[in-house]
């Protein structure tokens, strides 16, 4: 996963990782270990993809309504990767390009980067984006021990102050 200029995530068998990560530390190059139940995005998914294919292929695809940035290749989705069940496949098993996404979303003059749900893991990873000095990166959720109501409200009113739109009426229904 390439998550920001400067920062990326390797996976594989810890085999394999070990020497890297040495290699790394004799450099002078910070790395930690990420705590995870599988290394997505790698060789070691590859013993489920044809499984994976066959249940992508079973789907029902409809056409894409909302534009969204594509992890797998940084830019804007095309109707027929959305569609196609090999797209599916390379995205479990090929790099994650997170920073050329937000590199692609801060094209956008008046852009406003939203991280909706718990945490803030994408929250942070925009915010180091050179490219994102001058755009607003909030986050729905202020972290996990905040209550979801206030956190909302409160990204809510930071919205509204960067002139985002607000439904007044939607919100109090």
């Amino acid at each position: 996963a390439v998550n920001a200029p400067t920062q990326c995530v390797v996976s594989g068998p810890h085999e394999l990782l070990k020497p890297f990560e040495d290699d790394l530390a004799k450099r002078g190059i910070k790395a930690r270990r990420l705590s995870t139940s599988h290394a997505f995005h790698s060789a070691m998914m590859d013993p489920i993809l044809a499984r994976f294919s066959t249940s992508v292929a079973a789907l029902t695809f409809h056409e894409v309504r909302i534009p969204w940035i594509s992890n797998l290749t940084g830019t804007w989705i095309q109707r027929d990767q959305a569609a196609d069940p090999s797209y599916w496949v390379r995205h479990l098993r090929e790099t994650v390009r997170f920073s050329a996404g937000v590199r692609t979303l801060l094209e956008w003059r008046s852009a406003v980067l939203l991280e909706v749900g718990p945490g803030r893991t994408l929250h942070t990873l925009a915010q180091r984006h050179p490219q994102a000095s001058e755009t607003p990166v909030l986050a729905s959720m202020g972290g996990r021990d905040q209550e979801e109501m206030p956190g909302l409200l409160m990204t809510l009113g930071a919205l509204w102050g960067l002139g985002v739109p607000v439904d007044w009426k939607g919100l109090h229904g």
